[in-house]
């Protein structure tokens, strides 16, 4: 997890790194935007590829909760591709 200083979530084949554009228009207006990789996808460890929805769900919803702690703001999800069934899933 890297705070990019919102929350994005991203399909396999992507990392963290293309909400960079974002990061740059928002966080200079008091946005705190952090960034992950789900389980098997971008950057993360793990086999590539390798989708458990469960997995996701769960490193999301940890995600969250550590954020949540570190920061007491609400927190607004952001996703693309299969991260988007796990936003709203989870």
């Amino acid at each position: 997890m890297e705070p990019c200083d919102h929350n994005g979530y991203r399909g396999r084949r992507l990392h963290g790194g293309i909400y960079d554009d974002f990061c740059a228009e928002h966080a200079p207006k008091g946005a705190e935007i952090w960034t992950f990789d789900l389980p098997g996808h971008g950057k993360s460890e793990g086999e590539k590829g390798d989708w458990r929805s469960e997995a996701a769900i769960s490193a999301m919803q940890r995600v969250a909760t550590e954020i949540e702690a570190r920061t007491e703001l609400p927190i607004y999800a952001l996703a693309s591709s299969m991260g988007s069934s796990v936003v709203l899933y989870g």
